[in-house]
């Protein structure tokens, strides 16, 4: 391994004295050698770029680089180390992008940042990398540059991408997708200059997460500026998170929405806003929303205004909690609600909000037994034992819809038997097994769709209110191909489930892991509905998956 393991390249950047609120610099941290590699990544940065009593002016981005710590550095320097102080994986060949934002410069000029890594026994290293202050009334400027829609629901297979941007009088422009250039047209100079009130691209493939970067040039100089456009289809589509692997979706009545993400270096409560762009994108962490342990992949509810973490993992072996943690997303604080809730530690069980009572159901304990166990709080300090079920459930699903408590899914025991039932109860007291027309002349508590190895519910309403049960679930049915679907509950029993013509394509859908040599695999599905959205994404044992499938009316 040498000292030249990584390249740097500035993608775009806009810096200019003392303007924090629209400094902008991507760089491209690149694995130039063909092994996977596992640096300790430090970015130093001078103090004449940001300086020492402003460092809560500076914004690292993505996911990968959170964890951010400020180290010992050389006379006027700042040295951050970025990511996990275990390193961070880039692939062979493959590039990381650093973000940064917020910068407040002090002096204009060209200014280098030294990138670091420390690969432990391999190697060590560092390059440079430099970006160009200018001026508050330097030229070039991008006076504004914006998506007249960020998030595009394409109804017509090539629904226009509409741009418009103001620059400087004096300024020639190029506009790329990705890293093609999209204008000027081939043959011209330029791309109209000055104003461009409604440019429209229709060039895009496909869905995804589309980056358009404007470049304006004047007097030998380049500045750039980036816009995300995320492209969706009505139906099913799916985005990656570059904040982590989804462990639960929230929101507060509709009003707000909020994620909880994994990495390696543990969990954080995002704010996101799936009507922008970029939601899939590194944002900012909501402040002090760091998760503690061991409530990294706990069940999640919005209750009382706050995020409650409830006991331990959904999925992870022997994360066992019944501690109690909660997220005030208002005075933006952290607090143990209860060290040793009055039930058992647990692991796998479901958690949600019910007649105004936050619920706990079922889950293995400490040694091993599946639990029937239900429980509720109003103020998450005093639990009430509600009826148990009749059976323990693990991996279960547990959602509010009608006036009473459901429950779906989940198996007889860690990796056991999934279970076919839809159980309700209006106050705890008594559980009932809902009852499916099987035929034209019977009915059954099996909805008939086969085993559901991952199932949640998750509730919809309609443009004028009316609000729906949905069932989304991963089924096998007769022996045959696993087939996921969402299906909508009509009738409270006898009832039917009704399936949505929407398909759900493998590169839609939430990932799934088989042995071809025996049964698949139990998992947790997790489902959220957000306005028009439905969210879902699976947790499985040692597999993260950093996606979110979603469906879009």
């Amino acid at each position: 391994m040498t000292k030249d393991s990584f390249t740097l390249k500035v993608v775009s950047q806009e810096l200019r004295v003392k303007d924090p609120q629209n400094a902008r610099v991507s760089i491209q941290i690149t694995n130039a050698t063909d092994s996977d590699l596992v640096p300790v990544l430090y970015l130093l940065i001078p103090l004449s770029l940001v300086a020492q009593n402003d460092m809560g002016l500076v914004r690292f981005a993505p996911a990968a680089l959170n964890g951010l710590a400020q180290h010992p550095a050389p006379d006027g320097m700042a040295r951050f180390r970025l990511g996990a102080a275990r390193g961070v994986r880039i692939a062979a060949g493959a590039s990381l992008t650093l973000e940064l934002s917020q910068i407040t410069a002090q002096t204009e000029g060209p200014q280098s940042l030294t990138l670091q890594w420390d690969l432990f026994s391999q190697a060590s290293g560092s390059a440079d990398v430099t970006l160009d202050v200018m001026g508050a009334d330097a030229t070039p400027k991008i006076l504004s540059f914006r998506a007249r829609e960020t998030v595009l629901t394409n109804h017509t297979n090539k629904d226009p991408v509409r741009l418009e941007w103001e620059t400087s009088p004096g300024a020639t422009v190029r506009l790329l997708r990705l890293n093609d250039t999209i204008a000027p047209a081939e043959g011209k100079p330029s791309a109209p200059t000055k104003t461009q009130p409604d440019f429209r691209d229709t060039g895009y493939e496909g869905v995804g997460l589309w980056p358009y970067r404007l470049e304006v040039s004047e007097d030998g100089r380049t500045i750039s500026r980036t816009v995300y456009v995320r492209v969706q289809a009505p139906g099913w589509n799916q985005i990656a998170c570059a904040q982590g692997a989804p462990v639960a979706l929230l929101h507060d009545a509709a009003r707000a929405l909020y994620g909880i993400f994994h990495t390696q270096n543990g969990s954080a409560i995002y704010p996101l806003d799936p009507a922008t762009g970029d939601m899939g994108r590194q944002g900012a962490i909501c402040p002090n929303g760091i998760v503690p342990d061991p409530h990294g992949k706990s069940p999640a509810a919005f209750f009382n205004n706050k995020i409650y973490l409830v006991g331990g993992s959904q999925i992870d072996d022997g994360v066992f909690s019944n501690a109690v943690q909660c997220y005030d997303p208002v005075a933006q604080t952290m607090t143990q609600v209860a060290q040793t809730a009055p039930w058992a530690a647990r692991l796998g069980h479901s958690c949600t909000v019910h007649d105004n009572r936050l619920w706990v159901i079922g889950g293995v304990d400490e040694n091993g037994n599946t639990l029937n166990d239900v429980h509720h709080t109003a103020n998450g300090v005093d639990w009430t034992a509600a009826t148990p079920l009749g059976q323990g459930l693990c991996l279960h699903s547990a959602h509010s819809y009608a006036g009473r408590l459901w429950l779906y899914g989940g198996v007889d025991t860690p990796f056991g038997i999934p279970q076919t039932g839809l159980w309700q109860t209006t106050d705890g007291a008594d559980w009932r097994e809902t009852r499916f027309f099987t035929s034209t002349d019977g009915d059954g508590t099996d909805p008939g769709f086969g085993a559901p190895f991952g199932a949640a519910l998750t509730t919809q309403s309609s443009s004028k209110g009316a609000e729906t049960l949905k069932v989304i679930a991963t089924y096998q049915p007769h022996s045959a191909d696993l087939v996921s679907g969402m299906y909508q509950l009509q009738g409270l029993g006898p009832a039917n489930l009704i399936k949505d013509k929407d398909p759900i394509t493998e590169q839609a859908g939430w990932a799934v892991v088989t042995d071809p040599q025996s049964l698949p695999q139990p998992f947790r599905l997790c489902a959220a509905s957000f306005r028009s959205y439905i969210f879902v994404h699976s947790m499985l044992v040692d597999y993260p998956t950093n996606t979110l499938s979603f469906h879009i009316q």
